[in-house]
Order: structure tokens, then sequence, then C-alpha cells
């Protein structure tokens, strides 16, 4: 079974600034990011700070300081803001678009679940997933890289929901993320599946 990645915010803010990472907006999206997910907790009692939107944030920037930096500061915001819209209602894209740029909000309104961003319920039926990871895959590279973590994250954490939500969940990422995986780099493809794969064993067991 993988493990949870953990990161504190200046575990983060250290990578950023060995990778010469930084902008005058880095500030007041992690302000944000704290005001939105300070209190939140993961399914297994855990931050969902530490133990998703930072561990997130430095896989993203790690991986486009080595293959796209032109993008890694957009992403690193992306990646940060990533989960606001759907987690407060207090977020929008057009407060985000005022704060961080029409980019930045154009990325996390791409990211959000409608069912999520507009207080829906949260089940999301086949072709609504479908829709949801093709307004992704149409979105810029730094976009669908986000999205990517974001799903590499959730899998290792995903042995902490019921066996059902569980198959679920690894279902619907062999239907729609894996291929969206692929059509970035092959390399994270195979992570992905890999750890699908690791979390269909652990139900058979």
């Amino acid at each position: 079974m993988s493990s949870i990645p953990s990161m504190s915010q200046r575990e983060l803010t250290d990578l950023l600034s060995e990778l010469r990472i930084s902008c005058d907006l880095l500030p007041a999206s992690l302000a944000l990011a704290e005001h939105v997910h300070g209190e939140q907790r993961r399914a297994g009692g855990g931050p969902y700070l530490e133990e998703h939107v930072y561990p997130i944030t430095a896989d993203v920037a790690r991986y486009l300081f080595a293959v796209d930096p032109v993008v890694v500061v957009t992403a690193v915001l992306i990646a940060i803001l990533h989960d606001t819209i759907e987690d407060s209602r207090d977020v929008t894209r057009a407060t985000l678009a005022e704060r961080f740029g029409p980019d930045i909000a154009s990325g996390i309104a791409t990211l959000s679940k409608p069912s999520k961003r507009d207080g829906q319920a949260t089940g999301e039926s086949a072709p609504s997933e479908a829709r949801y990871v093709a307004g992704i895959s149409s979105a810029p590279r730094e976009v669908r890289i986000v999205k990517i973590f974001d799903r590499l994250n959730n899998l290792s954490a995903v042995h902490q929901r019921p066996s059902e939500k569980r198959r679920q969940y690894l279902a619907e990422t062999r239907a729609h993320y894996l291929d969206l995986a692929r059509g970035v780099d092959d390399a994270l493809a195979r992570r992905m599946e890999a750890l699908v794969d690791t979390q269909e064993e652990s139900l058979r067991d």
C-alpha cells in the first residue's frame, strides 16, 4: 500500500525557494488556501493542506521545473488554489480573477467539479465525469498537470474510503484519468496505473 505524502507549508516554500520559483501572488495564494482549508481534514483524519494541497503543489513544481519551466509559476498558483472554489462558497471564478488574474481563475474553474461548485450532490454519473475530464483535456498543459497530480495524490489515500467508494474511484480512474495522463506523459500514466493496480489488489485481499 502506498503511503500518504505529507508536507508542511514551510517545507513547500523552502522547496519553491530552492527551485527559484517565486512571484508576488504566492503569499496571497497560500493565505487563501489556509483560509479555505485550514480546518479541513481528509477521510483518514489527516490535515488537508499538509496531505493534499502542499504535496500536490510540490509535485507540480518539481515536474514542471524540469520539463516546462515557462508555466511553472502559473501551475503552482493553480495547484495551491485548485480546490478553493469547490470548498468555499466565498471563492468564485470572479473573485479569483480579481485577485490572481484570469488565467489562474480559469484554470481553477476548469478543475472545479460542477456538483461541488454549485452545492449539488457530489455523486457524479459517468457521462458528467466524462464531460468534466473532457474539459480538462482541452485545457492548457499546466491545468492538466495539476489534475494528474491531484489524482495521484488521491489514489495514495483512497484506501481510507469505504470499499464501495474505493471501487468506484478506481474504476473512474481507469475509465477517464489514465487517458488524460497518457495525453501528457506516459511515465505519469504508468505511475497512475500502478497505483490503481495496487489499490485494486488490496480490495481483493
